[in-house]
Parts: C-alpha cells; structure tokens; sequence
C-alpha cells in the first residue's frame, strides 16, 4: 500500500512538471496570440492568474496519477508496452473529459477558433504526458 501511494505521488510530481513545461510552450507560446481576438473574454495576464492556471495542472496530474492506479492503465486491452498504455490511457482521459468539456463550453462562451484548437491540443498534449508519465512509473 505504501509503495503504491510513493508511485502515486511521484508519478504526479513528475506529470505535473512535465504538465506546466508542456502548458506553457503551447498555451503561452503557441496558442497565446488567438487569444487577444477575443478581448472581451480574458482577463489580462498576471503572476496570480498563472499560478492559479498551473495549480489546477497540478491538480489533474495528480488526479490522473489516481485514476491510473485505480484503473490499472489499459492493461485490458491486452497492451503490454509501457509507452502503448500511457498514450492509449491520456487520449481515452482526453475524449472522456477534455473533449467534451471544450466544445461544450465553446458553444456558449465567445471563443476564437484558435483559442479552441489551442485548449484542445494543449488538453491533448498534457493528457497523454501524464498518461506516459504515470505508465512509466507504475508500470514499467
């Protein structure tokens, strides 16, 4: 039990890392610039807004670090390569939650086209890094 919760933890550390490194590269490099064609909709940049954007990348790594252990990845699917199981685990993470939460709320809330892709590359991106991330550490 012990060691479970150690892999747990340091799967979520890690993913986590992973997680704001890739975040910051796609939201607020490549992504960022769509951002200013819908003014009305974002707040302006601050230190506090940033944190409190990585802390919840904090959050889902270690959510995804749980739902994995609980889970077991997708062994199931008679996958045994380490790297199969942590990329098939983050993109079915993404289409259950990601996806649809993205569209939904694009639907309602004026959004820019390329703010849309971007949220939905970047949920891409940060689901498969944790799915890989906690694939490594737990299974492999």
């Amino acid at each position: 039990m012990q060691n479970a919760l150690i892999k747990i933890v340091l799967a979520a550390m890690i993913s986590a890392a992973v997680g704001i490194a890739m975040d910051w590269l796609v939201s607020l490099k490549l992504f960022h610039r769509y951002r200013s064609r819908t003014p009305d909709t974002y707040r302006p940049p601050a230190r506090r807004r940033l944190a409190l954007m990585w802390s919840s990348i904090v959050l889902a790594a270690f959510t995804y670090a749980v739902f994995f252990a609980i889970t077991g990845g997708i062994g199931w699917l008679n996958v045994t390569q380490w790297v199969r199981i942590g990329i098939l685990f983050g993109v079915g993470c993404w289409m259950a939650l990601a996806l649809p939460l993205v569209l939904s709320l694009s639907v309602f809330i004026n959004l820019h086209r390329g703010v849309v892709i971007g949220l939905l590359i970047d949920w891409l991106f940060l689901s498969v890094s944790f799915g890989i991330v906690c694939s490594a550490v737990m299974v492999r």
